[in-house]
C-alpha cells in the first residue's frame, strides 16, 4: 500500500500540470499578448492577493489553486475566496481543513460579490468536494461559501449562529444526517429539517420555519444537490408556524 502512494502523488501533479498548461494555451489563443512599450511594468504573478479591508480574507484569481501560491499565506488567513469552479489540490484541501479556513466560490461580477452570502456549507466528514455545487448555485444566483469538517459537532456549531441570526441559512452536507438533525436541534434559536428532494424540503422547511437543512450527499449529483439547497434558500426566512413559535423560539428571534 505504501508503495502506491508516490505514484498517487504523481498522478495529482501530473493532472494539476496539465490542466494548468490547457488553462495557459486557452488564455493565449483568446487573449493574445499585445505589444508593449519597452518601459512597461513586468508582467504580475499569480493572482493571489489579500484584501485591503480584511488582511485575513486571501483571493486567489486561478483555475487551479496549489500549495506553492499560498501555503505562505495561510498562517495569516481565516477565509480562501477562489473563483467558481476552481481546483484545489489535495495538498490545499488538507492544510485548509487542519486550519479551518473557510472557502468561498466568488466571482467578481457575479452574485456573491453583489449580495453576500446566502447559504453557508458545512461538509462534514463526507467525500464531497463542494466546488461544482459552489458553481452552480453561484450562476443560479445563491452566493454561497463552504468549509470542511472533520468533526460533526464543529460542524453544526459553525453554522449555528449564522442560521441563528439569520445572515445566512445553514446547510449540512452529511452522511451521519441523524445525529446531525439530533445535534442542530438542540442548540437554541436552531430549527433543523432534513430532505432528498426540493418538494420535501420545501414542506419540511414550511412545516418548522427551518433556518438549517441537513442533506446526505451520497449518490446525488451536483444538479440535484443544486436543487435541494436552491428549494432551501427559496424564502428568507422560513417563517415559523404561529403555533409552534413559543416551543421552538421563533418569536425570540424575531421570525
Amino acid at each position: 500500500m505504501n508503495r502506491m502512494e508516490p505514484d498517487i502523488q504523481q498522478i495529482v501533479r501530473e493532472v494539476v500540470a496539465e490542466i494548468e498548461r490547457l488553462h495557459r494555451a486557452d488564455s493565449t489563443k483568446a487573449d493574445p499578448a499585445p505589444s508593449k512599450p519597452a518601459n512597461a511594468a513586468p508582467p504580475c504573478g499569480p493572482a493571489v492577493h489579500a484584501k485591503h479591508d480584511d488582511p485575513r480574507e486571501l483571493t486567489v484569481c486561478s483555475r487551479v489553486v496549489s500549495l506553492t501560491q499560498i501555503g505562505d499565506r495561510l498562517d495569516q488567513i481565516r477565509r480562501l475566496v477562489v473563483s467558481p469552479g476552481a481546483i484545489l489540490t489535495p495538498a490545499v484541501r488538507d492544510a485548509l481543513d487542519d486550519r479551518g479556513i473557510t472557502v468561498s466560490y466568488d466571482a467578481t461580477d457575479g452574485p456573491a460579490a453583489r449580495g453576500g452570502v446566502d447559504v453557508f456549507l458545512a461538509v462534514a466528514r463526507a467525500a464531497l468536494d463542494p466546488g461544482g455545487l459552489i458553481a452552480a448555485l453561484t450562476t443560479g444566483g445563491i452566493a454561497a461559501e463552504s468549509q470542511a469538517f472533520d468533526c460533526l459537532i464543529r460542524a453544526v456549531d459553525a453554522l449555528a449562529d449564522r442560521a441563528r441570526n439569520g445572515s445566512a441559512f445553514g446547510v449540512v452536507l452529511t452522511s451521519d444526517t441523524a445525529a446531525a438533525l439530533c445535534l442542530a436541534n438542540r442548540l437554541p434559536g436552531v430549527r433543523a429539517v432534513s430532505a432528498s428532494c426540493p418538494t420535501g424540503v420545501i414542506e419540511a422547511a414550511r412545516a418548522v420555519g427551518a433556518n438549517v437543512l441537513v442533506v446526505d450527499p451520497r449518490g446525488k449529483g451536483v444538479f440535484q444537490l443544486k436543487q435541494i439547497v436552491a428549494a432551501f434558500c427559496r424564502e428568507k426566512p422560513w417563517p415559523c408556524p404561529k403555533a409552534l413559535e413559543a416551543r421552538l423560539g421563533g418569536e425570540r428571534l424575531g421570525i
